[in-house]
């Protein structure tokens, strides 16, 4: 990763990887300190912090850091405390993340702020926290875990969309304001991942999640594979699902189109 390389000291970047113990974030953890990079993990939990360092290579150098992000100002506290491991930080992976299943109509407002707080204001609250130390050093990677929900409206997608949606504004924002800093950003839409994650999401009504574990959606250790790859090249974007990719593009072209083929899920 020569982006994050500014002399020959820097041989293991520093990552800061969140939501470290989902599905992803645990196969995304393993390539990373397979990969040679030194981790600092974060999630709500420490004992499931403690069981994905135990689970990891025994020579991996990895620490963890547990911290809420649903807690408005907890995602300044973890960019401090995650720093001061190794004393920096060159990369930055927004990964943790929650799901709402929810009619507009039915949305909860407490829970859609929630959402908001994990999916865009703790992302935002992370940049905003490295990105002096990052142009400091000349140096940095910000990969942003985005959602296609976020490139076109889906049923009961609403609240989690917008929420993914506006993250990815920010992020396109970012890559422009960074480049003549030396920061690259790298946003991924991973598509729809065999993990937990939907039977962890917010709902109302019961409304079910599009992909149950099991049921279907892509291997996460196959996406970290990729994820981590994608890191090597730096700035752009990364969609692990070219169906979705192509659904999207579509979408931004013929929004009537989408509205027509997802009608069946609102139903």
């Amino acid at each position: 990763m020569d982006h994050l390389r500014s002399d020959a000291d820097l041989a293991n970047p520093v990552v800061l990887l969140t939501g470290a113990t989902g599905g992803l974030g645990r196969e995304l953890a393993r390539r990373l300190v397979e990969a040679g990079m030194r981790v600092v993990a974060s999630a709500r939990s420490s004992a499931s912090l403690a069981s994905l360092i135990h689970n990891l290579p025994a020579q991996a150098e990895v620490r963890g850091i547990p911290a809420d992000l649903e807690r408005p100002g907890e995602a300044g506290s973890l960019a401090r405390a995650a720093t001061a491991v190794w004393g920096r930080l060159d990369v930055l992976v927004n990964n943790a993340g929650v799901g709402y299943n929810a009619l507009i109509e039915e949305t909860d407002e407490e829970a859609a702020r929630r959402v908001f707080e994990v999916n865009t204001f703790s992302p935002l609250a992370l940049i905003r926290a490295v990105l002096p130390g990052m142009a400091a050093q000349g140096h940095g990677l910000i990969v942003n875990i985005e959602s296609c929900s976020g490139r076109g409206a889906t049923p009961t997608r609403g609240v989690y969309g917008a929420s993914k949606s506006a993250l990815a504004v920010l992020s396109n924002t970012l890559r422009l304001e960074c480049e003549p800093l030396g920061i690259q950003v790298l946003d991924v839409y991973p598509g729809t991942l065999n993990t937990d994650f939907d039977d962890h999401a917010y709902r109302e009504s019961g409304r079910p999640g599009l992909c149950p574990q099991g049921e279907c959606g892509t291997d996460p250790g196959h996406a970290a594979e990729r994820i981590v790859a994608a890191m090597a090249r730096g700035s752009g974007e990364l969609w692990l699902d070219s169906r979705a990719r192509l659904i999207a593009r579509l979408a931004a072209l013929w929004p009537r189109w989408l509205q027509r083929t997802l009608r069946q899920l609102r139903d």
